[in-house]
């Protein structure tokens, strides 16, 4: 019996299982992280390029905004899952809907005032919750990435 207590064999794969989902843990939280860093990058781009764009015309037009759209949805990881509105004059959060938002299209801005245009991007975050030692979860969070641009107007009306 003091032979079978004092044996070692196998401890090795016991502490590799107890320490497997932590690494996995660790894995799927830095893969969902660099997904969001890199929407974060694209929607901040999309935000400058019509910030620019709505500058050199003078107001935030329609075009502009669909221009805007369409990069968004093209290049984020959800842009092509989720819909997409682009008319706003304010942000609000929904998180099945991508809004772009910013200056009236209507209103033409003079030569020095400022044209702003503004991305709310919904995701969802998973992470894991541990309600026993023996019972992990995963769980998605709602959260709301958003960018602002504000830009100086060039053309004088």
């Amino acid at each position: 019996m003091k032979k079978l207590i004092k044996c070692e064999k196998g401890s090795i794969y016991i502490e590799t299982l107890m320490c497997l989902p932590i690494w996995f843990m660790i894995f799927v939280f830095i893969f969902e992280t660099s997904l969001i860093m890199y929407d974060w990058a694209v929607i901040n781009m999309a935000c400058k390029k019509g910030a620019v764009n709505a500058a050199i015309e003078g107001n935030l037009s329609l075009d502009i905004r669909n221009q805007v759209s369409t990069y968004v949805r093209d290049w984020t990881t959800e842009g092509k899952n989720k819909a997409i509105s682009n008319t706003g004059t304010s942000s609000y959060y929904d998180p099945d809907t991508i809004v772009i938002y910013g200056t009236n299209a209507t209103t033409n801005v003079q030569r020095g005032g400022e044209i702003q245009i503004g991305i709310a991007y919904p995701i969802q975050f998973k992470t894991f919750i541990v309600k026993t030692p023996a019972n992990w979860v995963i769980e998605q969070m709602n959260i709301s990435l958003k960018a602002k641009a504000v830009a100086t107007s060039e053309k004088y009306f």
